[in-house]
C-alpha cells in the first residue's frame, strides 16, 4: 500500500478490522505499548493528533517514521503496518543510536530520514564545528549543523562533506551505504515504471518523494504546515508542486553549506549526496526544489555539505 491514504481510508479502517496484528519485538505504531498493532492503537494516535491525551500513550512508537513529530502520516504507516503491508519493513539504527525508519522501493531499502550520525563505524569521531576557512580547506570528512542551529539537527539530520561520505571507516551503519550515482538512478527509474517520470510535472518523482509537509500544501491537515521539518510554498504557485510521498521516502530539504562556509536553501532545496566522482574534485548528487517536480543531477565540490541518505538492496518488492 502506498503512503498516500485520505482520512475517509483511516475512518474505513476502524469499521472493518478488528483483530490484532501481532509482532515481536518492539513495534512501531504500538501506540500504548500492548504488544500489539491494532485499531485501538490507530484510535489512540488519531486522538492523540487531534489534541486529546491518551494514557498510556507510547511516543517513541508512534512516531512511526522517526521524524520526531507524531502526525498523520504516523497514523498512515500505522494503518499500513495493521494491514500487513509496513512500506518500509524495518527500522535501522547507526552508531550514535539515533533510529530510522526505513522504505522499500522496487529492490531498495531506503532510510526515510536524513543521516545524523556523528561517529564512523568504527567509533572514530567525524570533525565538525569547523569555520569557513578549515570548512573551505579539509580534505578530511567533516560535517557542520546548518547555521550551527541545534533544532535543525532533529528535523532535518546533518550536512556533510563528501571526504565524509567516502571515507573508508565507513558513514552508513554495516550492510548499508551511501548510494552511487548509478544507485540513484535506479531509484528514478523505479519512480518513472511506477507512473512518476522525472519530469517538472505535478506527479514528477521528485514531488513523489518530498515529504508532505509543506506551507500551503494543498492536502491540508499536518501537511499544511510552517513547522519544521517542512518544505517552503512553491514561489510559482500556479505551477502548485508539493509532495505527496508516495513511497514514504520522505524527502525534506536539509539545506545547503557551501565550500566558503556559508548556509541556505534550507526549505526550500534538498542536496544528497552520491559516492561517485564527477571530474576533479566535484562528484555527483541528487537535489529536489520546492518549485519544480523532478529530481535533479548536479555535481558540486566535494567540500561542499549536504544530507545523505543510506541504502542497501533487497529481494523486490
Amino acid at each position: 500500500m502506498k503512503a498516500k491514504t485520505t482520512m475517509m481510508s483511516i475512518c474505513c479502517v476502524f469499521f472493518l478490522f478488528g483483530s490484532t496484528f501481532a509482532r515481536d519485538g518492539e513495534l512501531p505504531g504500538d501506540a500504548n505499548c500492548d504488544g500489539a498493532v491494532n485499531v485501538l492503537d490507530i484510535t489512540i494516535m488519531v486522538n492523540y493528533f487531534v489534541g486529546n491525551a491518551p494514557d498510556p500513550f507510547c511516543a517513541d512508537n508512534a512516531d512511526v517514521n522517526g521524524d520526531g513529530l507524531i502526525n498523520i502520516m504516523d497514523v498512515i504507516l500505522t494503518i499500513n503496518i495493521f494491514l500487513g503491508d509496513d512500506p518500509g519493513g524495518s527500522t535501522v539504527t547507526d552508531i550514535d543510536g539515533n533510529v530510522y525508519q526505513t522504505v522499500i522501493v522496487g529492490n531498495q531499502e531506503w532510510m526515510a530520514g536524513n543521516l545524523r550520525v556523528t561517529k564512523y563505524n568504527n567509533g572514530g569521531a567525524i570533525p565538525t564545528g569547523l569555520g569557513n576557512t578549515e570548512w573551505g580547506s579539509t580534505t578530511q570528512g567533516a560535517y557542520a549543523v546548518y547555521n550551527n542551529d541545534g533544532n535543525m539537527l532533529q528535523a532535518y539530520g546533518l550536512l556533510y562533506n563528501w571526504y565524509a561520505v567516502t571515507d573508508s571507516r565507513g558513514l552508513c551503519p554495516e550492510g548499508w551505504h551511501v548510494p552511487s550515482n548509478a544507485d540513484w538512478s535506479l531509484l528514478i527509474n523505479y519512480l518513472a515504471s511506477q507512473g512518476f517520470p522525472n519530469e517538472n510535472l505535478i506527479n514528477g518523482a521528485g514531488n513523489a518523494l518530498k515529504s508532505c509537509r509543506q506551507v500551503n500544501s494543498p492536502l491540508g491537515g499536518a501537511c499544511d504546515t510552517a513547522e519544521h521539518p517542512r518544505w517552503d510554498d512553491d514561489p510559482w504557485s500556479e505551477e502548485n508542486n508539493f509532495g505527496f510521498d508516495e513511497f514514504g521516502f520522505s524527502a525534506l530539504p536539509g539545506g545547503f553549506r557551501a565550500s566558503i562556509g556559508s548556509y541556505s536553501h534550507l526549505g526550500d532545496h534538498g542536496h544528497w549526496w552520491s559516492s561517485s566522482v564527477d571530474i576533479g574534485a566535484h562528484a555527483w548528487l541528487r537535489a529536489i526544489h520546492n518549485f519544480s517536480g523532478g529530481v535533479y543531477q548536479p555535481s558540486t565540490s566535494m567540500r561542499d555539505g549536504c544530507s545523505v541518505r543510506c541504502v542497501r538492496f533487497v529481494s523486490a518488492h
